[in-house]
């Protein structure tokens, strides 16, 4: 899932009204759960760290168990090999740098594909 499908999910299932909690019913919540498993997973595919050796996998483990939490470390691990990862795109005040994923439905993916010269061997893409 793209950082696109997830704010269309995310804008027609809000969490949150002007900063306060809206009530959701079970499957809107366990999926705002999946959501956040989701972004663990990008982060950590961005950044190259390892997804189950951080405190939230064994979380999201009690919560929605280890097989769906790895089918959707998997689904998104899919979704981020057909996108481009980008390097130090950003510098904070502290001196952090920060990475950032084009998706491959973002409008600029093919410019940035263009650009940094990169070819996939998926047929596909």
């Amino acid at each position: 899932m793209t950082a696109t499908q997830m704010k269309k999910w995310q804008d027609e299932h809000p969490q949150f009204e002007r900063g306060i909690p809206i009530k959701c019913d079970e499957e809107t919540k366990r999926i705002h759960f999946e959501m956040d498993v989701r972004e663990m997973a990008n982060s950590c595919l961005c950044y190259d760290d390892d997804f189950k050796a951080g405190d939230w996998y064994k979380r999201y483990c009690d919560e929605l168990g280890e097989e769906r939490v790895n089918e959707l470390f998997n689904e998104q691990y899919d979704d981020v090999a057909k996108s481009i990862i980008i390097e130090n795109v950003h510098r904070d005040n502290e001196g952090v740098w920060y990475n950032s994923i084009i998706w491959w439905d973002d409008p600029k993916f093919e410019e940035a594909k263009n650009m940094f010269g990169i070819e996939f061997k998926d047929p596909e893409m």
